[in-house]
């Protein structure tokens, strides 16, 4: 089909309603053209309708213009989610659309008045609207179009009814010009669309780990300056440093590709076996560090330390074959906001030395 579109992923949507949020220039200039323009017709003519759209025309100016101001700041923030993106979105729809509305009826109406000198600066109103609804709303289709249509769609059936060679050729040239600007604005959407899924899949796969997916050690470094900056510096935390025991072993018996396996099978209990607010990370090979945030007590840090060592060594049927590894597990208890996190990683490091050399399978952190 000529529009068919396909489903915008949810990742991309809050980049595409923050273009609706870098509009009020654009917004305000339309407006002051808008209001000045019928303004001036009512006070020419003394005709009360024309006064009435220019009131009305204030009153929905300033609808949109408010909406914008009072919005765009969490629009523009880098925390918008998707779901939140979709309430800006229809705050804004809910401006956007009276004003195409009142603008294409007005327009009409105008255009329907035996004053051939107007009807010029109404085309030009419909063309500017037309431009400035491409530049500023064409990323999200489904405010621009319905804008596009109900602004220009009324004038064009007006032009066509009018009768006269000139006025037939204007609606003609409205009714393509509207249409190529619908087409427009879907293929800038989609285009647009696809490179934002682009950027953001190259930005999750510079922060992730190719095989196992979790995240690496940038990812890690912007996580915790993410908690430092949010005031997170305040709650206590536990940093485990790990090293699988008999992995090199399994690769050089089974092969990489069961090793792959386990690796990707250890990632997955990890990621099970951790609250979602902590942080799970390979550094690389048989490399895993876990962050533990809201950490009360010591023995809380102990606790998940045993219980990790104790789901790694769980036995793993892979490729048919039943895969059987350890684990040797360093940690240290810390704060964000004394420690950063070079030296927390490095202190978990000691105590995984001193586990492997002992045998111990956990150390505690030194009192």
């Amino acid at each position: 089909m000529l529009f068919q579109r396909q489903a915008t992923p949810e990742a991309v949507y809050p980049d595409l309603v923050r273009s609706l949020y870098g509009n009020l220039l654009r917004v305000c200039i339309m407006s002051v053209g808008y209001v000045v323009s019928f303004g001036a017709l009512a006070l020419e003519t003394g005709n009360r309708v024309l006064a009435v759209f220019a009131a009305l025309g204030v009153l929905a100016s300033a609808a949109r213009i408010s909406v914008l101001m009072i919005d765009r700041v969490e629009a523009r923030g880098a925390a918008l989610s998707a779901q939140r993106a979709r309430a800006l979105e229809t705050r804004a729809a809910l401006t956007y659309y009276p004003f195409a509305l009142l603008l294409g009826v007005s327009a009409a109406y105008v255009l329907h008045l035996p004053f051939v000198e107007y009807h010029a600066l109404m085309m030009c109103l419909l063309v500017g609207y037309g431009a400035g609804v491409a530049a500023g709303m064409g990323l999200r289709p489904r405010i621009a179009v319905p804008c596009l249509i109900g602004a220009v769609a009324p004038g064009a059936v007006v032009c066509l009814l009018h009768g006269g060679v000139a006025y037939w050729a204007t609606a003609g040239m409205t009714a393509l010009l509207l249409f190529g600007g619908i087409k427009s604005v879907l293929e800038q959407a989609d285009a647009m669309t696809a490179e934002i899924t682009r950027r953001l899949t190259f930005e999750t796969l510079a922060r992730h780990d190719a095989l196992t997916g979790l995240p690496n050690r940038l990812a890690l470094r912007e996580w915790y300056g993410n908690h430092l900056a949010s005031g997170g510096a305040q709650r206590r935390l536990a940093v485990y440093c790990i090293d699988l025991d008999g992995f090199k072993p399994v690769n050089d018996t089974f092969g990489h590709v069961i090793g792959d396996a386990l690796l990707k099978a250890i990632s997955a209990r990890l990621m099970q076996a951790v609250p979602h607010c902590d942080m799970i990370v390979r550094l690389g090979g048989d490399e895993f560090v876990v962050i533990q945030t809201r950490i009360r007590h010591a023995q809380d840090a102990a606790n998940l330390a045993y219980s990790l060592r104790a789901v790694i060594s769980e036995p793993l049927w892979l490729h048919e074959h039943e895969i059987g590894v350890s684990a040797c597990i360093g940690y240290t208890l810390g704060s964000i906001d004394r420690m950063d996190l070079d030296e927390l990683i490095h202190l978990a490091d000691l105590a995984l030395y001193d586990a492997k050399r002992k045998g111990n399978g956990v150390i505690e952190p030194a009192r």
